[in-house]
């Protein structure tokens, strides 16, 4: 059985009504080629309404779908454009004219370019000559300005297309990626911290590695020598080694002490506690490790301040970065030179405290890497005595946690000078 077309079925349905319609009554009295006549007509006529009645249905569901588009397209959560191949706008949504922050009418018939950061510009326009040249979809990311407010980081998506007319024309679509990219600049500066970390770790535990290994050569060498030749020395070749065995057991004990408050401050579990203290007290604390030293090198330490200066630290870390600072004053201080200490009231209720001496100095690049942990020179004391700069590092840590400053001045052959501010006594 042949199907029937869409024509016959409005025939057969137009038969239908008009059969309905038509008064028998009438037509009886009709000739029959008027009666055929007459139900032609109304049969075309049925059809004619009936055509226009789906006309009808069809555009109130083209209405529908335009409408439908029209939200879809104005309220889509990324921008649309359509560009022409120079780059100009011919078409925006809603999003894209939020986004740039003009209105419709002001964006239409202006270059896209005109929006884009002029160091993005190239990107821009090497990003719509390779589209048109492949016809292949093309992605890129540049910065674009919205009108008052500065500009944002865009993702840009294009395809090439016709117009009604057939001309080339590209429509894109505009996302707004600022937190992606200031997130991604976040990731990269932390992997940048995370790197330099790594980088003074190797050059903490190579510090480590190394300066540990000197002062335990030296310990073990003294005990085999005790061990071995004691029954052939004298009390005085055992004074000697006695006195040998303990510098370097000191010297153990300073650096396992800086390495171990070293650790616990990156860790972050060294407790802090803060309170008001006499400077006085806790520079005589300080200076009482180094008299002996002083004194059998020849040396004058000394200590000058108004006694009734007070601050407000963590009694222990300051003590500690005193030690580290006096200690280095003595060991690049030759026989015969002077250590001093001083203090006084700074401003903004602040205590300056200077440790200097009348050592070997430093020279302008050592002074420049000087807490720094993978650039510091490592030098030995005027009499051999081991540094790492370890504990520097350990007084700049120190320091600033109390909200303080810690610089030096140096020239070869005259001396240095310490300078570490801190909070004045009382609580901030």
């Amino acid at each position: 059985m042949i199907p029937e077309t869409p024509k016959q079925k409005l025939r057969k349905l137009a038969e239908e009504r008009a059969g309905k319609e038509e008064m028998q009554s009438i037509l009886e009295f009709m000739p029959e080629d008027v009666k055929k006549l007459l139900h032609e007509l109304r049969v075309h006529q049925i059809e004619l309404e009936m055509q226009n009645e789906e006309l009808q249905r069809a555009m109130d569901e083209l209405e529908d779908s335009n409408m439908r588009y029209f939200d879809l397209y104005n309220m889509a959560p990324v921008g649309y454009c359509t560009l022409s191949d120079q780059g100009v706008i011919l078409e925006a949504n809603l999003t894209a004219t939020e986004l740039l922050g003009v209105s419709r009418n002001a964006l239409t018939r202006k270059s896209l370019t005109s929006f884009v950061l002029p160091d993005d510009q190239d990107i821009f326009y090497q990003h719509r000559k390779r589209l048109f040249e492949t016809n292949e979809p093309q992605s890129c990311e540049l910065r674009i300005m919205k009108k008052g407010t500065g500009y944002f980081w865009a993702n840009l998506e294009a395809t090439t297309a016709r117009d009604q007319d057939g001309n080339p024309v590209c429509r894109i679509t505009l996302n707004d990626i600022t937190g992606l990219k200031k997130a991604e600049e976040e990731i990269n500066l932390r992997n940048e911290q995370l790197q330099e970390n790594n980088k003074q770790k190797d050059k903490f535990f190579s510090i480590v590695a190394h300066d540990l290994r000197s002062p335990f050569n030296s310990f073990l060498g003294f005990t085999k020598l005790l061990a071995e030749e004691l029954h052939e020395m004298s009390e005085e070749d055992i004074q000697k080694i006695a006195n040998a065995l303990q510098k370097s057991a000191t010297n153990l004990y300073n650096l396992l002490s800086n390495l171990l408050a070293w650790s616990r401050m990156q860790q972050g579990v060294m407790e802090f506690n803060p309170a008001t203290s006499s400077l006085t007290t806790i520079v005589q604390k300080a200076t009482d490790s180094f008299s002996d030293q002083a004194l059998q090198k020849g040396l004058v330490l000394q200590f000058e301040a108004p006694e009734d200066l007070q601050v407000f630290v963590d009694e222990p870390m300051i003590e500690s970065t005193l030690r580290n600072l006096i200690s280095n004053a003595v060991k690049f201080t030759s026989r015969g030179g002077e250590v001093h200490i001083s203090a006084r009231r700074a401003s903004n209720n602040s205590i300056e405290v200077s440790v200097s001496d009348t050592g070997t100095g430093m020279n302008p690049e050592s002074l420049r890497n000087l807490f720094s942990l993978t650039e510091h020179p490592t030098q030995k004391g005027t009499e051999g005595e081991p540094s790492t700069g370890l504990g520097l590092l350990l007084c700049k840590e120190f320091v600033e946690k109390h909200g303080g400053t810690i610089r030096a001045e140096s020239e070869v052959g005259v001396g240095s000078t310490f300078r570490i501010t801190l909070p004045g006594g009382g609580e901030k």
